[in-house]
């Protein structure tokens, strides 16, 4: 309301310590340190490498904006959803790969696919649901229904994508004493290097973000290979 410009990363950090002081116990919750790993992952990588992304793969370069026809239009809107979607989805499957192998002792590269196709679902889910939540509380129900039913049909939807990117045999790793995997502490040296890098000036380079990605690959490799 007063224009002041805010800082997400700040804010994500504000929010983990005022959720800690309400339950402290959330610090040794699966579901916290997933979350927060992977919004963390997504507003430190994600976003600085949509922007790469987005100033070096245009369309039309050649053309004013003022002489672009509607199908121009088009194509370049599309385009940048699709590197969007592509930054989202690659930086949500390096912020939780390390948690996912603890969890569930198996982390598919058909994450990748999946999170491209779903995350955007996933969204008019949450959409769906807040609107319906709100008509239902202006007791106009016969509208929240509608709208609660559309949510529940594109939960069915991304049901139907799941069983189909799950029949594709991705490469994966798997890791038989996952329980014993070092979840934590490879995130920690990640976020450590990603923190750093992203508040220097190299924050610039893309390359120098993607120096902990690669870290952590290798890490997590060495780790299921050799432990």
């Amino acid at each position: 309301m007063i224009k002041r410009q805010s800082n997400p990363f700040s804010t994500l950090i504000v929010s983990a310590l005022i959720l800690l002081l309400i339950q402290p116990e959330q610090l040794f919750s699966k579901g916290f340190k997933l979350s927060y790993s992977v919004v963390g992952t997504l507003l430190l990588l994600g976003l600085p490498l949509n922007k790469w992304l987005q100033d070096r793969c245009r369309l039309f370069n050649y053309l004013p904006k003022e002489s672009w026809t509607y199908l121009h239009k088009i194509a370049d809107k599309s385009l940048k959803y699709l590197l969007l979607g592509m930054s989202i989805s690659f930086s949500a499957w390096i912020g939780s790969m390390a948690f996912c192998i603890q969890l569930f002792g198996y982390l598919s590269t058909g994450a990748l696919l999946a999170n491209l196709l779903l995350i955007q679902l996933a969204s008019l889910v949450i959409l769906t649901g807040i609107v319906s939540l709100g008509l239902g509380l202006v007791q106009l129900s016969f509208i929240s229904e509608f709208f609660n039913h559309s949510a529940w049909l594109i939960i069915s939807i991304i049901d139907c994508l799941l069983d189909s990117i799950q029949s594709i045999r991705f490469p994966a790793i798997r890791k038989v004493n996952a329980n014993t995997f070092p979840a934590e502490t490879i995130q920690i040296i990640f976020f450590t290097l990603l923190i750093s890098l992203y508040y220097l000036p190299a924050k610039k380079n893309i390359l120098a973000l993607m120096a902990p990605v690669f870290l952590l690959l290798i890490t997590i490799f060495a780790s299921v290979i050799y432990a």
